[in-house]
């Protein structure tokens, strides 16, 4: 449709006079600020951790009511909420827990307590939905409030960030492999900004870190280094293109990004269509790593339009090319690496080029 939004969106993005490489130290700026509070939080708070990586303590009461209907599950953790403010208890996590013969069951995850506000909690939670029940193993049944530890290990802290540390240095070989290793290098900072950026907001954000953030790292770092080969393989396409031949390396990236934006516009949609429905759902461990791809979505977008450009526009050096230069009668005179400005300098030669991209 001609009228449709993403044409004119697109329209209007071509037409624009803005110049996204000329304008990278200008772009730097919110990613530097993102980072630098980001930093000063997790000097004074530290990330925002789930139970998986500090332990706590869970309370989980079995109730008559069918928590399936949505506002019975309201009503039961209205209920609770109210228990757990007199005991100045901050419940973090609300979830369903295992259905037994006695009934429908939610558990909550807070900080960890000290055993006499347990066994007050606990009276509490029974005065106010099984105040009938006097048998001590019955109260056990229907009432439990237990601390617990972290379950995950630094083993496997430490596994998932040498995960993330390999993934980095495999997709800067592939691509320095396939573009070259000046590609690889501007495809590794841009990803290294994304990643910075993501922490940063997440930090910000205050996003509950559990095992599943963690790994959206490694989504970050892959969905990155997409972007930056998309970039990097139409940035180099356009040029070796004839009609780019006199354009300077700031204008072609800025043309780039332009030619791109249909692809962008596509691999975001379907990333946030994804990240939306795991927001939605009704389990708190698959909405937070629905955030966190949302964060890591907006981190990479941003890095991927508004300072890739430049830094392919800084850091891009040609890769010299085996030409073969003949004189009118097609014998050859001279067979030689030359560079770009070689040519260019050489009007009076017929040049073939024999580039292996």
């Amino acid at each position: 449709m001609k009228n449709s939004f993403y044409n004119k969106l697109k329209n209007g993005l071509n037409d624009t006079k803005y110049n996204f490489s000329k304008n990278l130290l200008f772009h730097i700026i919110a990613p530097c600020l993102i980072i630098l509070v980001g930093l000063i939080l997790l000097l004074c708070v530290n990330f925002n951790v789930s139970y998986d990586f500090k332990g706590g303590t869970v309370a989980t009461v079995v109730v008559e009511a069918d928590l399936n209907n949505k506002e019975n599950y309201d009503l039961v953790k209205k209920d609770i909420d109210a228990v757990c403010k007199d005991k100045k208890i901050e419940v973090i996590v609300y979830q369903k827990a295992d259905v037994n013969n006695y009934g429908d069951a939610i558990s909550i995850k807070f900080d960890r307590v000290s055993d006499e506000v347990r066994e007050q909690l606990k009276q509490d939670l029974l005065e106010k939905f099984h105040p009938d029940i006097t048998d001590e193993f019955e109260k056990d049944i229907f009432v439990k409030v237990d601390n617990f530890d972290r379950n995950v290990s630094t083993e496997v802290t430490m596994s998932l960030i040498l995960a993330i540390l390999v993934t980095f240095v495999a997709l800067f070989v592939y691509i320095a492999s396939r573009k070259g290793i000046c590609a690889g290098f501007i495809a590794l900072f841009a990803s290294v900004i994304s990643n910075f950026t993501f922490a940063g907001l997440l930090l910000i954000t205050r996003t509950v870190i559990d095992i599943n953030v963690v790994g959206a790292f490694a989504f970050v770092t892959l969905l990155s280094e997409l972007l930056s080969m998309l970039f990097i393989t139409k940035a180099n396409e356009n040029f070796g293109r004839e009609i780019h031949a006199k354009t300077t390396k700031m204008d072609l990236a800025n043309i780039t990004i332009k030619d791109n934006f249909k692809l962008i516009a596509i691999i975001s949609i379907i990333v946030l269509m994804f990240a939306l429905f795991m927001v939605v759902m009704p389990l708190y461990a698959v909405q937070n790593i629905g955030i966190a791809m949302f964060i890591g979505l907006v981190s990479c977008v941003y890095t991927d339009i508004m300072i890739l450009p430049g830094l392919w526009a800084i850091l891009f050096i040609p890769r010299k090319k085996k030409q073969k230069a003949v004189n009118n009668n097609n014998n050859v005179i001279v067979e030689e690496k030359l560079t770009e400005d070689d040519i260019n300098n050489a009007p009076e030669v017929i040049v073939e080029t024999e580039a292996k991209e």
